[in-house]
């Protein structure tokens, strides 16, 4: 089983993931899903992700689930329900949650596909990649405590910088390789 670990809200990452679980064949697959709880403490001037909204943002996650035939469970209380579905070696991959607490992370095989090129910067990676003249890149890697992005290091692949590149175009080919890398299972 592999599983998933999400808001409960329409998420683009999270869709664009279960798609390419699907396409890939997987069929056991469990969606965790609580509330969504992280809020942005600021407004980027330059938007740096594509809109995370999903796609189809007219149906909700477990509608998602169910038709693409994945198990779905909403926890109203956050990460606690975890032992009940997900072994401490199943692989679960981080889609969307914030900073998952400590004496959780402990706990599990979290998997998160970043979009920077790790060790280089955590937060608003690609900017800064551009901005400081560093490689642009996305990351999976084990969560673990050590810190925020600091965890072992499963893959890095780099985001190669067209002539022609827009940032916009930079960014979406960013996001669709973090796509790709996030189930190196």
């Amino acid at each position: 089983m592999i599983g998933v670990l999400t808001y409960n809200v329409p998420h683009k990452k999270t869709q664009a993931t279960l798609f390419l679980l699907k396409a890939l064949g997987y069929a056991d697959i469990f969606v965790y899903a609580i509330n969504q709880h992280y809020v942005k403490k600021f407004h980027s001037l330059i938007e740096y992700r594509p809109s995370l909204s999903a796609v189809t943002s007219s149906i909700g996650i477990e509608e998602l689930c169910k038709n693409l035939g994945f198990r779905y469970f909403f926890s109203k209380n956050g990460y606690n329900d975890l032992h009940d579905i997900f072994s401490t070696d199943s692989p679960i991959l981080v889609c969307g949650t914030g900073i998952i607490p400590d004496d959780v992370v402990h706990q599990y095989k979290f998997i998160n596909s970043h979009p920077g090129y790790i060790p280089l910067r955590g937060l608003d990676a690609l900017k800064w990649a551009i901005y400081k003249k560093l490689p642009v890149g996305v990351t999976t890697h084990l969560i673990s405590s050590q810190g925020v992005d600091m965890g072992y290091i499963i893959e890095r692949k780099l985001v190669f910088v067209h002539e022609n590149d827009t940032f916009h175009s930079l960014t979406q080919r960013s996001f669709d390789m973090e796509i790709d890398i996030a189930i190196p299972i």
